[in-house]
């Protein structure tokens, strides 16, 4: 955080879990991703819940969701169809997760220091931890720059990334 401080950025992340709000075992996955989360040292963020399937109320998901975070009851909004990121006047990024996807308690610091060094890039990925197809363990899965021949043979970005709202904006996503 001193480092942020010395950069005088303070990004927010908007952090984006998609799934069916009435699969009991992506609630449970979910709610392992919102463990990580509530964790995290840098604290500017929001969770934006993408329903897929047909929703639940509100307010039931809300409450089977976040009993137990209450750090992040303020931070949650489930989406409608047709939401779209708002600009929020500051820095601003997607990241998208998947229920059960688990960020390290210095994972946006660390996004939040390098989008702070790299103030002209739109997209930004980072290395993680994945089960390995050869051997079933977790293991580091660390990435090379930027290479797009790469890229035309493996997907080396994988979910461990975030974009500039502007960048998502004119995707039109």
């Amino acid at each position: 955080n001193r480092v942020l401080a010395s950069l005088d950025w303070r990004p927010r992340f908007k952090i984006a879990l998609a799934f069916a709000l009435k699969d009991e075992t992506a609630i449970r996955l979910a709610r392992a991703t919102l463990r990580s989360l509530a964790a995290q040292a840098y604290s500017n963020f929001d969770i934006l819940i993408l329903p897929s399937g047909r929703a639940a109320k509100g307010n039931d998901i809300s409450a089977k969701l976040l009993d137990g975070f209450p750090k992040l009851a303020g931070r949650v909004e489930i989406a409608k169809p047709g939401d779209m990121l708002a600009a929020a006047g500051e820095p601003s990024y997607l990241i998208a997760l998947r229920p059960g996807d688990e960020l390290g308690c210095d994972a946006l610091v660390e996004l939040a220091v390098d989008t702070g060094l790299r103030r002209d890039a739109d997209f930004i990925y980072a290395d993680d931890r994945r089960v390995s197809p050869v051997s079933g363990a977790i293991e580091a899965f660390f990435k090379p720059d930027w290479s797009p021949d790469l890229l035309l043979s493996t997907n080396y970005i994988g979910r461990a990334w975030c974009a500039r709202d502007s960048l998502i904006a004119r995707m039109g996503m």
